[in-house]
C-alpha cells in the first residue's frame, strides 16, 4: 500500500517542472517558430502580427509593420491638440500608423517634437535618444541632451521625435535609466533600425490577462531578435496603438487597454503619431 503515495512523491517534482515548462497556457514559443500572420499593406509596408500564448512565460501580443523607408513616405504628425491614432491616420489617408512619443493633457508633446525645421516640444531632461528621419529618408536613432535635439541635428534631419529610454545601441541592450515604467510590464510601442535601413515598427498589448506586456528590458530582447540594431521606446501604456487600413472596423490591429477589454475600441487620444504613405 506504500507504493502509491511513494510513487506519487516521486511523480511530483516532475510533474512540477512539467508545469514550469509548460508556462501559462502549452509550451514556450519563440520568435525561430513563430508563424506570423502577415500581410502587405502596400509596396515596402508588411504587417505581421502573432497572439503568443507563451512567449518568455507570458501570453503576448505583438504586432509590428516592416517598413522600407526607400518605398514609404514616413512622416510625423501633431495632433490638434489630443486626437486618436486611427483619427490622424483616417483624416491623412495613410496606409497605417503607430503612436508616437510622450504628450501632456494639453496635447504639448514632451521632448523634442521637430516637424519642418520646428521644435514644438518641451524640455524632458530624462529623455536623451530620438528617433528621426534624415532629409534623404533614411531613419535613425540620435542620442540628444535634456530630451531637446541640438540645432545641428534639427537642421539635418527631416523630423525628429524624442521618446524613451533607448533600447538598443548597435545591437547591444542600452537601456537608459530614470523611467519609472522600465521595470514593470506594460502594453509598449517600439521603434527600430534592422538591417539595409528597415524601419520596426511594434506594439506588444498589455495589462490584460491575454496579453501580459513587457518590461523595457524584455521589449529590448524582443527587437534584437527581430534584427533591430538600435531600437527606441516610445509612448506606451494606454497609448499604444497600431493602425493599417482595413485591419478592422475602426483600423486597430492590437488591443488598446484603456477600455480594459481585449479588442479594438478602447484607443487613446494622443498628442502625435507616425503615419506611413506611398510615396
Amino acid at each position: 500500500m506504500r507504493k502509491a503515495p511513494l510513487l506519487a512523491g516521486l511523480l511530483a517534482p516532475a510533474l512540477l517542472v512539467s508545469c514550469f515548462q509548460l508556462g501559462p497556457s502549452g509550451p514556450r514559443e519563440t520568435l525561430a517558430t513563430t508563424k506570423w500572420e502577415t500581410t502587405k499593406l502596400a509596396p515596402g509596408i508588411v504587417l505581421k502580427k502573432h497572439h503568443f500564448k507563451n512567449y518568455e512565460g507570458h501570453p503576448q501580443f505583438v504586432a509590428f509593420l516592416e517598413v522600407d523607408p526607400k518605398r514609404v513616405r514616413i512622416q510625423l504628425v501633431k495632433a490638434r491638440k489630443l486626437e486618436k491614432t486611427s483619427t490622424l491616420a483616417k483624416r491623412a489617408k495613410a496606409l497605417a500608423a503607430i503612436n508616437g512619443g510622450y504628450f501632456r493633457k494639453d496635447g504639448a508633446a514632451v521632448g523634442s517634437l521637430v516637424i519642418a525645421g520646428k521644435d514644438l516640444g518641451l524640455r524632458a531632461p530624462k529623455m536623451s535618444a530620438a528617433l528621426a528621419l534624415s532629409k534623404k529618408g533614411t531613419p535613425m536613432v540620435l542620442r540628444i541632451e535634456g530630451g531637446r535635439a541640438s540645432a545641428s541635428q534639427v537642421q539635418k534631419q527631416q523630423w525628429i521625435l524624442a521618446a524613451g529610454p533607448q533600447l538598443l545601441d548597435k545591437g547591444r541592450l542600452r537601456i537608459d535609466k530614470g523611467f519609472a515604467h522600465e521595470l514593470h510590464r506594460h502594453p509598449r510601442t517600439a521603434a527600430g533600425i534592422a538591417p539595409k535601413g528597415k524601419l520596426i515598427l511594434l506594439v506588444v498589448d498589455g495589462r490584460n490577462p491575454k496579453s501580459h506586456g513587457m518590461t523595457c528590458k524584455e521589449l529590448a530582447k524582443l527587437m534584437k531578435k527581430l534584427g533591430c540594431r538600435s531600437a527606441l521606446n516610445l509612448d506606451g501604456g494606454g497609448s499604444t496603438t497600431l493602425y493599417a487600413k482595413g485591419a478592422s472596423k475602426t483600423g486597430v490591429v492590437n488591443h488598446p487597454s484603456d477600455n480594459h477589454g481585449f479588442d479594438e475600441r478602447g484607443e487613446r487620444k494622443v498628442g502625435n503619431a507616425l503615419l506611413l504613405f506611398r510615396k
